[in-house]
């Protein structure tokens, strides 16, 4: 199926606001807490579901992993991938659909973030518009090896997002955070930022929101 998952109108664009997820503990806190079965749990339900080689894991777990006791947190899964292809489209049997994005016109790239209700996590799939995938090395995730994003390039994308911060159009905290991290690994500067240049996460909470850009 040439652009796997393909969703009823009435299953894209609904976001899950009202999911409540676990807060999000340290990696260093995992074993000492239910993080890591969850985390490991998501992955068994999740893995059958994709093509292993054309997906990486990426974002505030992979960072986590890249620098073991950095304090990085839980809160979701971020993968990249070749094409939607890549995933099944009977994910949609296991996992919630929250937004479903295909390439269109003014937008390259296509979104999938899914959630899972069982062990209460996001989890986000994006494209690998530069071929980040094929630098990728294998990395044990309790019981399951899955390609890891190597640290220059999880650090590339996040100083894109610095650079292009600014007061008219700021950028969430948490992504400044994870470049001066990946920066001081990588031995790479990253240009300092105004207070009003960073917010906080924001979330859609309304069941009834649609997204525009959401495909069936």
């Amino acid at each position: 199926m040439s652009r796997g998952i393909s969703l009823p109108p009435t299953e894209v664009g609904t976001c899950y606001g009202w999911l409540h997820m676990a807060r999000p503990r340290p990696l260093r806190e995992w074993d000492a807490s239910d993080d890591a079965v969850r985390l490991e749990g998501c992955l068994a339900r999740l893995l059958p579901f994709l093509h292993r080689s054309d997906v990486a894991l990426t974002g505030g777990v992979a960072i986590a992993l890249h620098l073991a006791e950095s304090g990085c947190a839980l809160a979701d899964l971020d993968f990249v991938a070749r094409n939607p292809s890549a995933i099944s489209p009977d994910v949609t049997s296991d996992f919630l659909v929250s937004h479903f994005h295909l390439p269109q016109p003014g937008y390259p790239k296509f979104m999938l973030q899914l959630v899972d209700p069982i062990h209460r996590l996001k989890v986000d799939f994006f494209s690998d518009l530069v071929g980040s995938i094929a630098r990728a090395g294998e990395h044990a995730l309790g019981a399951f090896a899955i390609k890891l994003l190597a640290t220059e390039d999880i650090f590339e994308h996040q100083l894109g997002m610095v650079r292009k911060a600014s007061v008219e159009a700021p950028i969430e905290r948490k992504y400044y955070e994870h470049a001066q991290l990946l920066g001081r690994l990588c031995g790479r500067p990253v240009p300092e930022l105004p207070a009003n240049a960073l917010c906080e996460r924001t979330q859609v909470c309304d069941v009834n929101y649609r997204c525009e850009r959401c495909a069936v």
